[in-house]
Formats: C-alpha cells, structure tokens, sequence
C-alpha cells in the first residue's frame, strides 16, 4: 500500500474517535502496517472501529489484520475435502495456507491413510500451533514457513531433501 492509501484509511480512523490527525502517530502506524494491502487495513479499520471504544495501538490493529476467522473447524472440513477430492497419489490443493502447513507436517499418504478420528486428533494437536505461527508470520510480514524440522526428520527418514532447504544442519 502507497502512503496516500494510507493516510486515506488514517484520516478516517482519527475523525472515528475524534483526534487530531497527527502525521508523525500516522508514519509510525505506517512503518508497521505499509506490506499489508489496502483491504486488509481497511477491514481493520472498520473492524477496531466497532469493537474499541478507544483509539486503537498499532497491536490492537495488526490483530485486526491477520485474523482471518479460520478455526480448526474449517482446516478439518479442507484437509477432508482435499483427502476425498484428490486421492493419496495426486497433489492436494487446499483453501488455506495452514490447511497445507499441517499437511506437509503430518505427510499427505500418511493423512490419506488415517481414520477420520485418528486424522481428527491429530489435526487438533497441530492447528493451534501451526495457527499462531501463520499469525505471527503475517504480523511480521514475513512468509509462512513449516518447521524446519520436518525437513530434517524427512532426511533421516530417507525422504526428501531437507538439507537443500536447510544448508547443513552440523553448523
């Protein structure tokens, strides 16, 4: 998003709770929210706007931000669909980032061939994790990785090539 967006969305938020547009709060609001997209901010805006009866922190903002209302409920329903639409043997393709976080995480022919109850389970124990970190990826406007260390489990398991993403593990 450019600054002119910005101060766009800013001014509004300031005549919201009746301050004084102040250009040095707005720069380092800025500073923090400018590798967001201008939708995102203004869902934001109209978001903290009916729930806070004070004007808002930059953290009361970036949660706005990044909550994306996917509960374990709807990673569940994805990783099922894609498990019934695509088979052990192809890709999967899922609606949401931590749908394919967990995924590589547990294994797709291992999750193809679970019991929905043993799959169940095991999604609940990892989404909560997997959840905050696409959470606080998206706070710090970085990308949203899986954990290293299931890439180096993947290599001592024989499978895959984790050092090629990792470097080598031994430094």
């Amino acid at each position: 998003m450019d600054k002119v967006e910005f101060r766009k969305c800013m001014v509004v938020l300031f005549t919201a709770y009746n301050r004084e547009i102040s250009k040095e709060v707005a720069d380092v609001y800025y500073g923090y929210i400018k590798n967001f997209t201008i939708e995102e901010l203004k869902f934001a805006i109209d978001d903290v706007i009916k729930k806070e009866k004070f004007f808002p922190s930059i953290s009361t903002l970036l949660d706005s931000m990044v909550d994306d209302g996917v509960d374990e409920s709807m990673i569940r329903a994805d990783i099922l669909k894609a498990i019934s639409g695509f088979g052990r043997y192809k890709s999967p393709k899922f609606n949401h980032q931590i749908s394919q976080a967990i995924s590589e995480d547990i294994g797709w022919e291992t999750m193809c061939n679970m019991s929905i109850e043993d799959l169940g389970t095991t999604i609940h124990f990892r989404y909560e994790k997997t959840h905050n970190a696409w959470i606080n990826a998206k706070k710090n406007g970085t990308e949203f990785l899986t954990s290293p260390i299931k890439a180096l489990f993947e290599v001592r398991n024989g499978r895959g090539n984790g050092f090629k993403k990792l470097g080598d593990i031994n430094e």
